[in-house]
């Protein structure tokens, strides 16, 4: 069995959270779903969400949760799509971190 991909990972958390506020987010993926599918249903869940607090319906959103959203749409928005990119730009990030702990 194969290590799950952020994206995956990214995922699973994003239901967590929308599922603490209990509102109905339609957030919805099949397995078929390609990659960019499924990036752009994440883009409109937290849209639809940001959206929703700023009509006021299910009370306020704490605003670190709101910064979060937005930065994850950006993230969403500008992630590169290709998989080679993505291990590349992981590689890079655990080099950075491994240098800077020593």
């Amino acid at each position: 069995m194969s290590t799950p991909s952020p994206s995956c990972a990214r995922l699973l958390l994003t239901i967590i959270t929308f599922r603490h506020y209990h509102v109905p987010i339609g957030l919805v993926f099949s397995i078929h779903d390609s990659t960019e599918v499924s990036i752009k249903k994440m883009i409109e869940t937290s849209q639809r969400m940001l959206r929703i607090n700023s009509q006021g319906d299910f009370g306020v959103m704490n605003p670190v949760m709101k910064r979060h959203l937005e930065l994850e749409i950006k993230t969403l928005e500008n992630a590169p799509r290709d998989a080679d990119k993505w291990e590349h730009l992981l590689q890079v990030k655990q080099n950075k971190r491994k240098k800077q702990c020593t």
